[in-house]
C-alpha cells in the first residue's frame, strides 16, 4: 500500500521490511523530544527552520522560547548573516547551517565550520554555546 518501506544495514543488505507508514507525524509534542534527547546526551538543533513548510516556525510560527535547543539550522539557502537580517530575534542564537541533504549529490552544499580544539562530541557542544573559545564559524 506504501511501496517498499525497508531496512537495510550499511551494505544495503535488507533488514526488514515495513509495513506502516513511516513518514507520519510522531506522537509526542516538542518539549518531550527535547527532553529525551537531552536525557541521551544528546544535541537539539531544529532543522531549516527558515523552509516555509515542515519547520518549527511554519508549525508553530515561531521557535518557543523555552525551548532547550543548542542551535537552530537554517538551510543551505540561506547565508546565515542574512537570516540573522531578516530575524533578529534570532541574533544571540547560535545557527548552523548544512546540506540537509535526502540525495547524494546534495552532500556538502553548506557547511558549518566549528572551532574546537579536537573533533569530539563534547568540543561540538562547547561550539554550540560558544564556551571555552570554541565557537561557530558561518557565513
Amino acid at each position: 500500500m506504501f511501496g517498499e518501506q525497508l531496512v537495510v544495514d550499511r551494505n544495503d543488505t535488507i533488514i526488514q521490511e515495513i509495513d506502516s507508514l513511516l513518514v507520519t507525524a510522531l506522537e509526542a509534542d516538542i518539549y518531550a523530544v527535547v527532553k529525551q534527547v537531552k536525557s541521551l546526551g544528546g544535541i537539539f538543533i531544529p532543522a531549516h527552520i527558515d523552509r516555509p513548510y515542515n519547520s518549527i516556525i511554519s508549525q508553530l510560527g515561531f521557535v518557543p522560547p523555552d525551548l532547550q535547543i543548542d542551535a537552530l539550522e537554517v538551510s543551505a539557502r540561506n547565508p546565515v548573516r542574512a537570516f540573522k537580517k531578516l530575524h533578529p530575534e534570532f541574533e544571540h542564537t547560535t545557527l548552523i547551517t548544512s546540506s540537509d541533504a535526502h540525495f547524494p549529490d546534495y552532500l556538502g552544499r553548506a557547511t558549518t565550520n566549528f572551532s574546537i580544539e579536537e573533533p569530539s562530541f563534547k568540543e561540538i557542544i562547547m561550539a554550540l554555546h560558544n564556551q571555552l573559545h570554541r565557537k561557530i564559524i558561518t557565513g
